[in-house]
Parts: C-alpha cells; structure tokens; sequence
C-alpha cells in the first residue's frame, strides 16, 4: 500500500511507524508502492456525498476551502464570504466556492 502523504512517509520510517507497520521490510514495500513525484505534504480527509435517488456520488475534500480563505475550521463561512469568493482571481476558489454553495442548498433540502 504506498503512502498517501509525506508526512505518513516521514512517519512510517521512524522507529515508531516501523513497529507498527511490521518491520523494515514492510515500509520498505510501501516505499516502493508510493510515487514521490506527486505525494502531498499532508493528506486532506475525503467525505463522499451522495446524491440520492439518481445514485451518483462524489468527493469532498473537506476543509480546503476554509484552508484557501484563511478562516479556521471551527468557523463557518458565511453566504457573504462564499458569495465574494465566486468573484476571485483563482479559478480553483471560484469552483469550491460554488460546490459549497451547492451543498448547502442540499442540506437544507
């Protein structure tokens, strides 16, 4: 199973994550399963959302957004702020902001 982070790689060769892993020769396994030219520093945590009755899905990073604003996770981002952020420079902000939106028309549902 290869790493999903840099941070989980780091871990994984300490001594520590050598126990817990089994031994050398199992991170030794894991570093060859893993593609270090496109590994993150930190892995972010994934919440699928399903759409219901039309049996789709998808992923959400959670916390990206709140991460690309600058406003910490225990706040909650305001309609205004999601609103000015449909209007930013970044195209990535621009998309997030618009799914954020999305999702909470559906929760209100």
């Amino acid at each position: 199973m290869p790493f999903k982070s840099k941070a989980q790689q780091r871990w994984g060769n300490s001594s520590t994550g050598q126990k817990a892993l089994g031994g050398k020769e199992n991170v030794s396994e894991w570093n060859n399963a893993t593609d270090f030219k496109h590994l993150p520093e930190k892995a972010m945590a994934t919440k699928e959302v399903n759409l219901g009755k039309k049996h789709e899905s998808f992923k959400v990073k959670e916390g990206s957004l709140h991460k690309m604003l600058g406003i910490s996770e225990d706040k909650k981002i305001g309609d205004e702020r999601l609103h000015k952020a449909l209007h930013s420079q970044n195209p990535t902000i621009r998309r997030k902001a618009a799914s954020g939106i999305g999702l909470s028309h559906m929760k209100k549902g």
